[in-house]
């Protein structure tokens, strides 16, 4: 994001770069904070399918190492074994927004972009943190799939699937419906476009909560074999 910015902040140089500079000026359009800002949220949203190979291996990989067996032998609860696994990897993803957001924001100062103020800088951050809770919320189902599919394969083409399945329902107007668009739609409210109803945020809600009972509940009473 900063290096198209760096491009379209020198329109002779962007011409050197041929059809680099033109796909930064048809990505970028306007050089300023709140362009900026809403691309580093767009590139948060982007991060769902990194966190979905994440939460795919943290809950398919006893099923890849065949290790599972040895797992449910341990005297741990499964409730703790649920929590645990949810636990690292919620961090980590928080981790991975708060690097983005870090060196955005410092990329950002270095670039020298106009319109820098602190109603953009924390109007933006809360967006991205706003993006990446949402993603992780939707990672649940994933991780369901990781145990109906006893590896993490399954669950990394569900979340491609899904993703394929949120540029349908936001084309044809129904995405505000389906929880894996719910995301972009949200940075697209906060750069001035229609904004979103509370029954979105409550299915992102139902989604996450479906998805870790449901891996609790199988785990605690499918997988005995």
């Amino acid at each position: 994001m900063a290096f198209f910015m760096v491009i379209m902040k020198d329109p002779e140089g962007a011409r050197r770069f041929g059809i680099i500079g033109v796909k930064a000026q048809i990505m970028v359009g306007v050089v300023d904070w709140p362009t900026y800002i809403g691309m580093l949220s767009q590139g948060v949203m982007g991060l769902i399918i990194l966190s979905a190979l994440m939460g795919g291996w943290i809950f398919g990989r006893e099923y890849a190492d065949r290790t599972m067996k040895d797992l449910l032998a341990l005297p741990t609860t499964r409730s703790a074994f649920i929590v645990a696994k949810y636990t690292v990897f919620a961090l980590w993803s928080l981790l991975m927004i708060a690097i983005v957001s870090v060196f955005g924001v410092v990329l950002g100062y270095i670039i020298g972009l106009p319109g820098l103020t602190s109603a953009v800088i924390l109007g933006g951050l809360s967006t991205i943190f706003v993006v990446g809770v949402l993603n992780v919320m939707l990672i649940t189902p994933i991780t369901l799939i990781a145990f109906l599919g006893r590896g993490y394969l399954p669950s990394v083409g569900f979340m491609f699937l899904a993703l394929a399945l949120a540029q349908v329902t936001e084309v044809i107007g129904y995405g505000m419906y389906f929880p894996y668009a719910i995301p972009g739609l949200f940075i697209k409210a906060n750069m001035g476009g229609d904004p979103l109803g509370i029954f979105s945020y409550i299915l992102v809600l139902l989604t996450c909560l479906g998805g870790a009972i449901g891996a609790y509940v199988w785990l605690r009473s499918a997988d005995q074999t």
